[in-house]
């Protein structure tokens, strides 16, 4: 039976190592049945900002901001992402029937599709998205499987701070972040049970292929979120694929993280300006958390914050364990110490001079192309060629 398959995240979860599995991969999986493409929606990128009120609810800014201009066009699930904007209502709903429509065309060539956005996780309590798709799924004659990964819920919120804090601009620290209670659980979703539940009900308990994402089990195990993905899709062992090259998505460090906090206050994302010194904070950023990496165990939690923060998602995890993967626990303790990350750590110093070494060197080989541009403009200027020739002319007597 023809099938759309939707890796739906979560974020952070290796998803943009799979979306370029998939990008790598376009041939082979072509030739066994699956179509993977990208979707002609790319004004999408831009995207309202927004805040967050102090009860966790979002509240949309200057929709002219450009806070979402690094999506890849790999990402070709995002038309199922919909923003919560009554600026936006239509244009979603028009967004995802165009898309549905696209995929449904794609069926007359292949018995399979395949989608993938982290994002979709984000917005499946903010639109009725799913809904329509298995309404269209029932009417034009395919069944939907969703694919998702799941990662502890503490790594997860530290993990997403940091990049928000990266790529959208943020300013918040952890413990303001951490009071944003009703985002933490309507949008981001860290509720695993609640909403696994809202898409069994929707297409089945069968329909979902839920995973655990856990990466050092895997290689002692010998696998890989790859092959993982594989099996899911239905496609047999053995295939030739490429691999995507490693660090495809880097993280920032808590460190640099939390320089890339501070330099976000001086920048304002509505502006050209603004946006061009985010760029060069943030690729300084980035480049250092690439040389650099955190200490064993670095988190904004402490153990014992942890302990009681992942409390409260102790049985339902215990469920979607015993329900999906066969076993007691969702995330088994790694025996892991945790060193709860503070500004005035030892290494934030050296950290520190080599932000400002790396942002200097970036600024310093950027006055050098200056320099050189300018020096090329001026020789192929009329007045230097003018007075170039009468130079020579002088000199010759």
């Amino acid at each position: 039976m023809k099938t759309l398959f939707i890796h739906i995240g979560t974020p952070k979860t290796g998803s943009s190592a799979i979306q370029k599995f998939l990008e790598k991969n376009r041939v082979m999986l072509n030739e066994n049945g699956y179509i993977f493409r990208e979707l002609p929606f790319r004004d999408y990128r831009k995207a309202p900002s927004f805040e967050v009120d102090s009860e966790g609810d979002l509240i949309y800014k200057d929709s002219s901001s450009l806070f979402h201009k690094r999506i890849p066009a790999r990402r070709n699930g995002y038309f199922l992402h919909g923003w919560r904007s009554e600026e936006y209502r239509e244009k979603n709903k028009t967004r995802l029937s165009e898309g549905l429509e696209i995929i449904n065309g794609w069926f007359r060539e292949k018995e399979n599709v395949i989608l993938s956005d982290e994002a979709i996780w984000y917005s499946l309590f903010l639109w009725d998205f799913m809904d329509r798709v298995k309404e269209y799924a029932k009417e034009h004659g395919f069944q939907v499987r969703l694919m998702v990964f799941l990662r502890p819920q503490d790594e997860l919120l530290d993990s997403i701070l940091r990049q928000r804090i990266e790529a959208a601009g943020l300013t918040v620290s952890w413990e303001e972040f951490l009071s944003w209670k009703k985002h933490q659980e309507n949008y981001i979703g860290l509720d695993y049970q609640k909403k696994l539940d809202y898409l069994e009900k929707l297409f089945g308990k069968d329909k979902l292929c839920v995973h655990a994402y856990e990466p050092a089990e895997w290689a002692k195990q010998n696998t890989s979120i790859f092959s993982i993905l594989m099996k899911d899709l239905g496609l047999k062992e053995g295939l030739p694929v490429k691999l995507p090259a490693r660090g495809v998505n880097v993280s920032l460090t808590h460190n640099q993280a939390e320089l890339k906090r501070l330099m976000n206050r001086l920048t304002d994302l509505n502006t050209k300006e603004g946006m061009e010194a985010e760029e060069l904070f943030r690729n300084a950023a980035l480049d250092c958390s690439a040389l650099k990496k955190d200490p064993d165990g670095c988190r904004y939690f402490s153990g014992e914050e942890r302990a009681a923060f992942c409390a409260r998602y102790e049985e339902g995890n215990r469920r979607i364990a015993r329900e999906y993967l066969g076993r007691e626990e969702l995330f088994p303790a790694q025996g892991r110490e945790i060193v709860k990350w503070n500004a005035d750590l030892e290494n934030m110093q050296e950290d520190v001079i080599l932000y400002f070494g790396k942002l200097s060197m970036e600024l310093y080989q950027e006055i050098l192309r200056l320099k050189e541009e300018n020096r090329r403009l001026k020789r192929s200027s009329l007045g230097y060629r003018i007075h170039s020739f009468f130079q020579r002319r002088k000199s010759r007597g």
